[in-house]
């Protein structure tokens, strides 16, 4: 199995490998992720992902490891050494602020290193819809307002991403920048929303919105059809964190 998985993931790799030239790097990219019983061992992730990034052997791969408390060694580890990271399972501000010290820290210790930072990349798989789905059970169990159900995933992505914003504001970002270091990007994860088709449209309308290229989204197949509705989205302006917040 494990042959196997590697073999796709390096296939994939090559075909993707034209979009990963002309986009610099940015995009191209395939994921491949370590095995979930280990997202509570610091060494054992670090020893069965660098086995996997040795058997793939394509720079367009990402390296995908869950954003636990131990995983946020390894994701600093890793991008130490110049390997492109996907952190994945992030639901929270809390658990963001971690990957994002783990994330910045890990540019450091490459520089430190003598290693060039400009190639180094990385995503933060922020999770939506599963958002989504625990806070409208919990709503409906207290028979809340039905205006609150289907937003929070939303509210909690963009309060995420403002937070983002202002953590690559600062003069530690700054730094890195000069040497040519680039964002984590936000990649908004489990975005098939588990109701109308209309829903899902809005979900990655609504996350899409005046986000250009610093972030990214994974649709499933039903949210990609989904998308047909409407047939052009109108430009909405991206509401301030206060607004966002107060609904999260």
């Amino acid at each position: 199995v494990y042959q196997l998985i590697t073999t796709d993931v390096r296939r994939a790799c090559e075909l993707l490998d034209p979009v990963f030239r002309a986009s610099d790097g940015v995009d191209g990219r395939v994921s491949i992720e370590v095995a979930p019983d280990l997202a509570y061992d610091t060494d054992a992730t670090v020893a069965s992902a660098r086995r996997i990034w040795d058997a793939v052997g394509r720079r367009n791969c990402y390296i995908k490891i869950p954003a636990t408390v131990q995983g946020h060694a390894a994701i600093r580890r890793f991008l130490g050494e110049g390997i492109d990271v996907n952190v994945t399972l992030i639901f929270g501000l809390e658990q963001y602020d971690a990957v994002l010290e783990a994330f910045i820290g890990g540019l450091e210790d490459a520089r430190d290193a003598g290693l060039d930072i400009s190639t180094i990349h990385s995503v933060a798989s922020f999770f939506v819809s599963r958002v989504d789905t625990e806070i409208d059970a919990r709503l409906r169990a207290r028979h809340a307002p039905e205006a609150l159900f289907g937003h929070a995933g939303i509210a909690n992505a963009r309060v995420a991403y403002a937070y983002q914003q202002a953590k690559f504001s600062t003069d530690r970002w700054a730094k890195l920048q000069k040497m040519g270091a680039r964002r984590q990007r936000p990649l908004w994860a489990s975005t098939g929303v588990k109701a109308s088709s209309r829903q899902e449209s809005t979900t990655t309308r609504s996350l899409n919105s005046s986000r250009g290229r610093v972030s990214t989204n994974s649709q499933q197949h039903g949210t990609r059809s989904a998308r047909r509705w409407p047939p052009v989205w109108p430009e909405t302006p991206t509401p301030g964190r206060r607004d966002e917040g107060t609904h999260a």
